[in-house]
């Protein structure tokens, strides 16, 4: 999953979600995911921790902190993304992926739903 985070100065930089993955385009709860992202840190002040990335890439491989909650495992939590074997948090994420998987929540529950979800209070969650 990928975090766009403007600048001052317009400069856009690229970050990838360790230890997630979100829905590739045209994939169930894809837009869903992308939502529940632009709507959870929109306007807010967050961290990013970079992770260690092996081999050349343009992304910054991150954990996205809000506050004090880890936006990555928060999107696992409610099935949003799916768990990917990279990262510090690597066992943890995959602990809470599982959980998710087996309560059904998100992409582990079938198709989303018809309308978009109530997201508003969604910097309540976190």
């Amino acid at each position: 999953m990928e975090l766009r985070h403007s600048t001052a100065h317009s400069f856009v930089k690229r970050r990838l979600l360790s230890g997630v993955a979100a829905p590739a385009d045209g994939e169930a709860w894809c837009a869903e995911s992308r939502e529940r992202l632009r709507d959870l840190i929109d306007g807010q002040r967050i961290i990013y921790y970079k992770n260690p990335v092996q081999g050349e890439t343009a992304l910054v491989n991150a954990t996205v902190m809000l506050h004090t909650r880890d936006v990555n495992e928060y999107l696992l939590r409610a099935g949003l993304t799916r768990y990917r074997d990279d990262g510090p948090f690597a066992q943890k994420y995959r602990a809470v992926a599982e959980e998710a998987q087996a309560a059904g929540r998100g992409v582990w529950g079938g198709e989303p739903p018809a309308s978009r979800p109530n997201l508003d209070n969604s910097r309540n969650l976190i």
